[in-house]
């Protein structure tokens, strides 16, 4: 990363080091602080933007099941019209950029595959400040083993293999029958408490979940039980960042 560029920008922007590819494709990120950002899914940015704050006043929108609190109408306050507008334009022209754009209010992430076209994203902001960080491969060995799917970690890592299980339905005995698998497996696996809880839930819906292993063989155990609840299978690597 061009840590002299970044920080010749911005001094507080953080550079930091990519350890897993972003959506099987992309190993470059850049986080840009927008607040309103959310408004930047809809034509009329500053419309939506002035509905938003009514309706938050007013205590009538609900977003994901719960109110806007008052950080949130801190946020639509803070709201720049402008700098919305420009995010809008990059993420209705993310194809031609080859970026994936990503709202997460008050928060864009704009993934890529080279810092060059963080860069050019980079200058079409007014303010330098507003890019929170930005990160990718530390090095061409980092690029390399990234790009064929690896997990980087500085020290030797206990566990050889990340299982990323799937996001979808699957039935209370499809994860009872994984659930157990596990748990009977003791030392050999690393289960996350979140995991067995998403296996255990009441609903069918579930919101994936992981382990670790040093045995492939059990990520095929559990293909027999189900084909469709392996999402990713990631190896973990140590890599020499000196």
């Amino acid at each position: 990363m061009d840590l002299l560029y970044w920080k010749r920008r911005a001094s507080q922007t953080e550079v930091l080091p990519v350890t897993k590819q972003f959506f099987k494709r992309y190993l470059y990120k850049m986080t840009i602080y927008a607040p309103g950002c959310r408004s930047i899914l809809y034509e009329d940015v500053e419309q939506h933007l002035q509905w938003r704050t009514y309706n938050n006043g007013a205590q009538h929108y609900s977003y994901g099941g719960s109110w806007y609190n008052t950080k949130m109408a801190r946020y639509l306050q803070e709201a720049n019209v402008k700098h919305l507008k420009t995010l809008q334009d990059i993420r209705l022209g993310s194809t031609v950029y080859s970026i994936k754009v990503r709202v997460e209010e008050p928060r864009v992430d704009i993934y890529a595959h080279s810092e060059g076209r963080l860069k050019l994203i980079a200058e079409m902001l007014d303010n330098p400040a507003w890019v929170l960080s930005v990160c990718g491969p530390e090095n061409t060995q980092a690029e390399a083993l990234l790009a064929d799917n690896k997990i980087l970690r500085k020290r030797k890592p206990k566990w050889q293999y990340k299982v990323d299980l799937s996001e979808r339905n699957f039935s209370s005995n499809t994860r009872q029958a994984i659930w157990n698998y596990l748990d009977n497996l003791g030392n050999e696996v690393s289960v996350p408490k979140h995991t067995y809880e998403q296996l255990k839930r009441n609903h069918d819906w579930m919101w994936g979940g992981y382990f670790r292993t040093n045995d492939l063989g059990i990520v095929h155990m559990i293909r027999l039980i189900d084909p469709n609840i392996v999402r990713e299978v990631s190896e973990l690597v140590q890599i020499d960042t000196k």
